[in-house]
C-alpha cells in the first residue's frame, strides 16, 4: 500500500515464520517495523532475534557523498535501546557545513525490553570476510557492546540482539524497530 509494505518469509528447516510490517507516517521522518516471529514447529525452539539495518549518516539530498569520506565524519552512540550516529559534517557540491541531524535505529519488544547487546558499526558485525547476508559476528557467535559505547570514523550500523527466547508451537514473540533522522538540539 502507500507507504506500508507486509513481508512474510517461512523458514521449514528452523520452524519459523517472520512477518515485518514497514510503513511511514506521513508527518515524520522515521520508518517503523513491526515485526512478528512466530514458531511454526511442533517443537519448543530457542531463538535469538537480531536487527540489522544501515545508518548512512546522509540524506537522500546528499546522495553525492562519498561513502569512506561519509563514514569518516560519522560519531556514533549506543543507547539503552538502539545506536544513534551524529556525523559532524555534511557536504555536496555547496560545499562543507556543520551537521545537525542526528540519524538513529532503536528496537524493543512488544512489552517495551530493551535489546541486550548492540553491533554500532558495519565492521563490528560484518568482519573481515562476512557480509549482511552472512555476518560474522553471528557466525562466530560474538557478543556485541552495551549502552554508553562511542565511535568514530566508521560506517554506522543499527545493528541489536534482543535477549534469547524459547518460543513454544504456535507462539508469537512481537518486536518494534524505528530508524530514523532527527535536528539535533545542539547549536
Amino acid at each position: 500500500g502507500l507507504m506500508w509494505q507486509r513481508l512474510t518469509r517461512v523458514s521449514k528447516k528452523f520452524g519459523i515464520r517472520a512477518e515485518v510490517l514497514s510503513f511511514v507516517p506521513v508527518d515524520e521522518n522515521i520508518e517503523i517495523m513491526y515485526v512478528t516471529l512466530k514458531n511454526i514447529s511442533d517443537n519448543d525452539i530457542d531463538i535469538t532475534p537480531i536487527a540489522a539495518l544501515p545508518i548512512y549518516g546522509r540524506s537522500a539530498d546528499n546522495l553525492r557523498d562519498h561513502r569512506h569520506v561519509t563514514s569518516l565524519l560519522h560519531r556514533i552512540k549506543t543507547s539503552e535501546n538502539g545506536v544513534i550516529c551524529k556525523p559532524v559534517l555534511s557536504f555536496d557540491e555547496r560545499g562543507h557545513q556543520k551537521n545537525n541531524m542526528i540519524y538513529y535505529v532503536a528496537g524493543s519488544t512488544e512489552n517495551g525490553e530493551n535489546p541486550v547487546s548492540f553491533f554500532p558499526t558495519v565492521a563490528s558485525f560484518i568482519g573481515e570476510s562476512g557480509t549482511f547476508l552472512a555476518p560474522e559476528a553471528l557466525a562466530k557467535n560474538q557478543k556485541g557492546c552495551g549502552a554508553g559505547k562511542e565511535f568514530a570514523g566508521e560506517e554506522a550500523l543499527g545493528a541489536m540482539t534482543f535477549a534469547e527466547i524459547m518460543l513454544a508451537p504456535g507462539q508469537a514473540q512481537e518486536y518494534i524497530v524505528v530508524s530514523g533522522m532527527t535536528e539535533s538540539e545542539e547549536e
